[in-house]
């Protein structure tokens, strides 16, 4: 096989199912989800890794829940009833009324649990947490885990050219 320069990877389309482009973003997705800082893809994008992008996020300190908060921000936090709450980014801009509405709200901690669910190499955490839609039908698996450490063959091209991850 022909060794791709990382010019000729960063020119392929997303989506490329070329062999090296598949590997190469395996394991970028891997130091998106694993790593700290800034991850630099085939593409030359830079991205933050989860834990970067999380520690960034610098919560602010919570108010109390009441009618009439102007929440505009994904860092700003509530509590209601002894439990912390971050706005759901689907819901923002929003302004708060009488009654607390539960799919305006994320849990704080639900963020930390998360982060720790995707850094984890425990059954059923990390990596299987991330879902693939193989909408041509190209493997089996249906999440990352289950197409890096499958120990199938994996048919690209097509199906004409099968390659192990």
């Amino acid at each position: 096989m022909i060794q791709l320069t990382p010019e000729q990877l960063a020119a392929l389309p997303l989506g490329t199912a070329e062999a090296q482009a598949v590997r190469r973003n395996a394991g970028d997705l891997d130091r998106l989800l694993n790593g700290t800082g800034i991850v630099t893809t085939r593409t030359g994008a830079g991205v933050l890794t989860v834990r970067e992008a999380i520690a960034r996020m610098g919560l602010e300190a919570p108010v109390a829940f009441a009618a009439g908060l102007s929440i505009v921000r994904p860092t700003q936090t509530v509590v209601n009833g002894a439990v912390r709450y971050t706005p759901n980014p689907a819901s923002l801009p929003f302004t708060t009324t009488a009654t607390f509405n539960p799919a305006q709200w994320l849990t704080a901690e639900s963020i930390t649990t998360l982060s720790a669910d995707l850094a984890s190499t425990a059954s059923g955490k990390g990596a299987a947490l991330i879902g693939l839609e193989d909408t041509g039908n190209r493997w089996s698996a249906t999440n990352l885990e289950a197409f890096v450490n499958g120990g199938q063959e994996t048919r690209v091209f097509g199906g004409e050219v099968p390659f192990l991850i």
